[in-house]
């Protein structure tokens, strides 16, 4: 990637036209538009030190060596996400991967990402809830057990997470970096909004190159897939009655959201659909969310952490193991070593403590 290309996709990432990065820097339209093309770099250590800081990257994000390969990305855009906010978010996660990859080469490691080979696709609705099933299986999570961390076994299975923040209506996006699966996330949601979006977009994974037309019914059944995977069928009836009720109280859904990490909206929907709850009396239960307020906030938070942390985790290792630098391992994560050497201190753990 030529200097002219990273100050392009630094711009889209920062969300930025050329007039208004031109504005930070305090240079004009056209010399923005001529580094982009290449044809004049800064000539001065002060306006590329401008530039790094009107784009929030290190000045040495301008001249890394390394290749990005292509994005093949699944993201169904929301209609008030303008395109400019989509590039934006492209760039991002392409720019994250691509350190991710760099550290992992630093370390000579690398996530090995295996799909498992039973499964029956999204084609309809009983396979979605099949493969979510036989997934719980193949990665021995068990039929029945709440998934105490998402976030966690996806990193231990191979798919890389990254996190994208400062888009709104972001939730979550998929795709393949060559051949290698990623996730990207806006880590700042609900945690039971987040651990569903994450398994909603590994079903977009697992079954990409199996006749996925991204349709309506392609995404219902990707939520199926969720559903069940964060709460199965068989332990929503052992948490309910197996008859059709006419109600279910708001502490049962709360006790339930905070054990399987899964919204109260979404339980409420599961139970109706598997006929655990009467039409009449999912209904009223809605009505009821709306008078509260909580169809769009709901009370209740999962106790467990959902965040990207292999990262960190071998950013940190590469520093005590001397594979990097100090300042090499500042630009890799995008921090201050000042931070850095904050977050190595332990200080914030003894903190929390």
């Amino acid at each position: 990637m030529s200097f002219g290309e990273r100050v392009r996709a630094a711009r889209r990432m920062a969300g930025l036209s050329q007039e208004e990065l031109a504005a930070r820097m305090g240079v004009t339209k056209q010399s923005i538009s001529k580094y982009e093309k290449d044809i004049m770099r800064p000539q001065s250590s002060t306006t590329l030190i401008s530039a790094a800081q009107a784009l929030q990257v290190p000045v040495d994000y301008f001249f890394r060596e390394t290749l990005p390969a292509p994005l093949r990305v699944r993201y169904r855009k929301r209609a008030s996400m303008p395109a400019k906010s989509l590039s934006g978010i492209t760039e991002r996660v392409s720019d994250s991967l691509e350190r991710y990859l760099e550290l992992e080469e630093l370390l000579g490691i690398k996530s090995e990402f295996s799909a498992p080979a039973r499964h029956t696709g999204l084609r309809t609705a009983d396979a979605a809830l099949f493969s979510a099933r036989e997934l719980r299986k193949d990665w021995g999570v068990g039929e029945t057990i709440a998934v105490p961390s998402v976030s966690q076994l996806l990193e231990d299975r191979g798919i890389r997470l990254v996190a994208v923040s400062g888009f709104k209506d972001f939730d979550g996006l998929s795709g393949f970096r060559g051949d290698e699966p990623f996730i990207a996330i806006d880590e700042r949601r609900p945690k039971d909004r987040l651990r569903f979006t994450m398994l909603h977009e590994l079903a977009h994974i697992l079954f990409w190159a199996d006749g996925h037309r991204d349709d309506k019914d392609d995404e219902r059944h990707c939520q199926l897939f969720a559903s069940e995977f964060l709460l199965p069928a068989a332990a929503l009836r052992s948490e309910l009655a197996e008859s059709a009720r006419r109600v279910i109280t708001p502490p049962e859904l709360l006790q339930i959201k905070e054990k399987y990490g899964i919204s109260m909206q979404a339980i409420l929907y599961r139970s109706h659909l598997l006929g655990l709850l009467s039409d009449a009396g999912y209904g009223a239960v809605l009505r009821d969310f709306g008078t509260r307020g909580w169809r769009k906030n709901e009370p209740g938070e999962f106790p467990g952490t959902e965040r990207p942390l292999r990262f960190e985790r071998l950013l940190f290792r590469a520093i005590a193991e001397d594979a990097i630098s100090l300042s090499k391992a500042a630009s890799l994560s995008m921090l201050s070593q000042d931070d850095l050497r904050h977050r190595l201190s332990g200080a914030d753990a003894a903190r929390d403590k």
